[in-house]
């Protein structure tokens, strides 16, 4: 399963959700980017455009952004955590 997202695939609220959550949670502009498959400079230029999603003190700064943290996001353990329990009452 690939891991990363493609950002011409996302809404604009998804796309201002990951931007706004990946920020807060301290990873850097190309970190973003790479996750979201897109450039740096997009990354940037939607922070720019937009400061609420780019809140100016940050504790930490990570360069690599782990997917295991978005997976409630995408909805994707939502689902596999619903079919579990629905095995598990059958």
């Amino acid at each position: 399963m690939n891991n990363k997202l493609k950002w011409n695939r996302l809404t604009r609220d998804q796309q201002d959700l990951y931007v706004k959550v990946l920020w807060e949670d301290g990873y850097t502009h190309q970190a973003i980017g790479d996750f979201l498959g897109t450039t740096k400079g997009t990354i940037v230029g939607r922070q720019q455009r937009h400061p609420n999603l780019a809140p100016t003190v940050r504790k930490k700064v990570d360069k690599v952004v782990n997917p295991e943290r978005f997976l409630d996001l995408l909805e994707l353990h939502a689902l596999e955590e619903a079919a579990k329990r629905k095995k598990r009452r059958a």
